[in-house]
């Protein structure tokens, strides 16, 4: 499944010693805080990440991981305000890769935000159970 491949192309990054960041941006049913035992954050918590305390979020051999935010009152303007992608280009400073998982492409708009950040966007399909209507075709500007 789409959390599954996440991570795993997030610990390949790392088995090649590249630094590389999984941020658990699906904000309604992230849970990938459970497979790496760490707790959700805080807008306060995530909104103060910086190159300093990054070593808080260290998993392993190159790997760092950042929980979802949890207690979001509104998940699209979390993502979608300056402040939010001034920290992403902050953290980018600090990663050779950074990975955002996020929910499914037609569930909620947070998905459509994050692909404008992105240098690449990977669509994780599932077979005998994604159907054609779920296809997103992508923009291109």
């Amino acid at each position: 499944n789409g959390i599954r491949s996440c991570r795993n192309i997030t610990k390949r990054l790392a088995e090649m010693n590249r630094k590389t960041l999984l941020i658990d941006n699906d904000l309604i049913r992230g849970d990938q805080h459970h497979f790496f035992n760490k707790k959700k954050i805080s807008y306060d918590d995530f909104m103060n990440i910086n190159k300093d305390n990054i070593q808080d979020y260290y998993i392993s051999n190159c790997l760092y991981f950042i929980p979802k935010v949890s207690n979001l009152n509104d998940s699209f303007n979390f993502l979608y305000n300056d402040s939010y992608l001034n920290k992403i280009n902050e953290i980018r400073e600090i990663f050779d890769y950074v990975v955002f998982d996020s929910a499914p492409v037609l569930s909620v708009s947070d998905t459509s935000i994050l692909m404008n950040y992105s240098d690449i966007n990977l669509l994780v399909v599932r077979h005998n159970l994604s159907k054609i209507s779920q296809n997103l075709q992508p923009e291109f500007p």
